[in-house]
């Protein structure tokens, strides 16, 4: 769900600036401003990667789609093959293609 009256901000204009804060951080799946998560979603150079370019309402975003992937796909973590294909569906949600991979060293 997203909050209503997204309209009415440059209406009012008390002093007309945008406080930082909250909007100070840049999703750049999305392109719109939003909290940034308080660490790393998970280990390694992708959870970093995540981390400081992903807002946490997008990664929240992504938790719910990636639970429907678990389930319609019956993925099961034990198995590598399985774990490539949610990490897959992760990065196509996210936006991380494959050149942000290489330059991380991490694989698709």
């Amino acid at each position: 769900g997203s909050a209503g009256g997204a309209g009415a901000a440059g209406a009012s204009g008390a002093g007309g600036a945008v406080a930082a804060g909250a909007g100070s951080f840049l999703c750049r799946r999305t392109g719109k401003p939003g909290s940034r998560m308080p660490s790393p979603p998970f280990k390694g150079p992708l959870g970093a990667w995540i981390h400081e370019n992903i807002s946490a309402e997008t990664w929240h975003g992504w938790i719910g789609q990636g639970t429907k992937v678990i389930n319609e796909m019956r993925l099961d973590f034990s198995r590598d093959r399985d774990q490539q294909i949610y990490e897959q569906h992760m990065c196509d949600y996210l936006g991380i293609d494959e050149e942000i991979l290489g330059s991380l060293g991490a694989r698709r």
